[in-house]
């Protein structure tokens, strides 16, 4: 990442490709840009991650939470944020990789109970075509 002069460090997970920003003021106040060395066709996605262990949740707050990151990604898409898709979906991600992923139309249920503790969640984008 390249924020005026400074270059700051990329968190990533090689076995799935998801990388971290890190959470720095200077970062948005000088427009840093992300800098890759590419393939000639590659996709980015972009996700912010929310932090919710355990294995039994109730909808709404997680609902809650989908909305918070939402917004969030909304915030920081800048001039772009008209192009950015709606979320569908929330997905929960045990550690081993196992994913489990309910509709947001589904999110009116009072609890939630995953088949295994949960590490993180993630949403999933609406696609546009």
């Amino acid at each position: 990442i390249k924020a005026g002069e400074k270059r700051y460090p990329l968190l990533s997970n090689g076995r799935t490709g998801e990388f971290y920003v890190p959470f720095d003021k200077r970062i948005k106040d000088f427009r840093g840009s992300l800098w890759f060395d590419l393939p000639e066709s590659c996709q980015l996605q972009v996700a912010v991650v929310g932090r919710l262990s355990g294995q039994d949740f109730e909808a709404s707050k997680v609902k809650e939470t989908a909305e918070q990151i939402y917004q969030l990604m909304s915030d920081y898409a800048g001039m772009v944020k008209f192009m950015m898709p709606d979320w569908q979906a929330v997905v929960f991600y045990h550690p081993s990789g196992q994913h489990y992923r309910i509709d947001r139309n589904d999110l009116a249920q009072t609890n939630i109970q995953l088949p295994w503790p949960a590490s993180h969640m993630r949403l999933e984008m609406a696609v546009n075509h």
